[in-house]
């Protein structure tokens, strides 16, 4: 089977494919040629746009660039490509959601014992990186920054917990 050659989105970034979606937009995972990296990129889809969507895309890339924390995505770039699409680029979050975590936990552990200590999927794993998301959200109010979407699904725990 043949690789797929990259879609060239604009002179400076590739497109390598799909990494979600959602109401505003998707995210992408784009290669930087500029900065030789591989990078996710929040497009808004054109199809939806009007005054205040933009405006909340850009204060969305603005404030998130603004948070300086080893658990939050930092924000590379800001602009529009050709086509009209606005994007940003951030750093991708790789790992599990924890919402998958949860799951795991729960069945990983026998009748009303948790997974035993040192299992991927332990109780105290598990509350650590939870741990890690409330410093983040923490920091964040700090700022007076509020995230209107807080969810499980939302929030990845890397490979080393955080």
């Amino acid at each position: 089977m043949e690789k797929a050659t990259p879609k060239k989105l604009s002179e400076r970034y590739e497109d390598l494919g799909p990494l979600g979606s959602g109401g505003m937009g998707e995210v992408r995972r784009v290669f930087d040629q500029l900065l030789g990296r591989t990078v996710a990129m929040k497009l808004i889809h054109l199809d939806r746009i009007n005054d205040e969507l933009l405006g909340r895309f850009i204060e969305e890339a603005q404030v998130s660039a603004r948070l300086q924390h080893p658990n939050l995505l930092p924000i590379h770039d800001l602009g529009k490509l050709p086509n009209g699409r606005f994007y940003f680029t951030m750093k991708i979050a790789e790992g599990e959601s924890l919402h998958r975590r949860i799951k795991a936990l729960h069945k990983n552990s026998i009748g009303q014992t948790w997974a035993p200590e040192g299992h991927p999927y332990s109780l105290r794993r598990l509350l650590s990186a939870f741990k890690s998301v409330c410093d983040a959200v923490a920091y964040a109010h700090s700022r007076s920054v509020l995230h209107r979407d807080i969810k499980p699904q939302n929030i990845i725990i890397g490979p080393h917990g955080a």
